[in-house]
């Protein structure tokens, strides 16, 4: 299994994270930190995501791929986070909404799934918000949600401009 740290991320482009045209411009970066681990020969994909200093209207949901399922949430002091989104999910295009019963400006986010590992050029129904797995590399982009992003329910977009540490 491969590890992928933020900075490695960047520099090997395998993961990006992009700016939703439809999402509100913030003056400030949302802080994102932690790491993903990557198997590119089984398809698992496992994070452990910390989001701070989320804007007031995103405190109370978050938005992540619907192949990959929260193992916990916690706050900023480690204290467990209640969450619904199991059972009747709100949905983001490809994301599952998941409902948070804290306002706490920051929360960690542990969470792992698989996905098929194709052989290239050959996964049916294949678009930008599929997480892609071909055996030697991967492919996931904003769409995808392979990130948990702040979610507004009022207005349904996300918070996705980050700065990632």
């Amino acid at each position: 299994m491969k590890r992928i740290t933020w900075g490695t991320a960047v520099s090997t482009a395998i993961l990006a994270v992009t700016i939703f045209a439809s999402a509100p411009v913030r003056a400030q970066p949302l802080k994102t930190s932690g790491t993903i681990t990557v198997s590119l020969s089984s398809g698992r994909m496992a994070g452990k995501i910390c989001l701070a200093d989320r804007a007031a209207g995103f405190r109370e949901a978050f938005s992540l791929n619907a192949g990959l399922n929260v193992a916990k949430i916690t706050d900023e002091a480690g204290k467990a986070v209640e969450f619904d989104g199991w059972y009747d999910p709100g949905v983001d295009g490809e994301a599952r909404v998941y409902n948070l019963k804290t306002g706490s400006s920051t929360v960690c986010i542990d969470y792992v799934g698989a996905f098929p590992v194709y052989p290239a050029h050959d996964a049916p129904l294949d678009f930008k918000g599929v997480i892609a797995f071909n055996g030697d590399s991967v492919r996931a982009t904003e769409q995808s949600a392979w990130l948990p992003l702040p979610f507004d329910p009022k207005n349904k977009v996300r918070q996705d401009v980050t700065s990632m540490t």
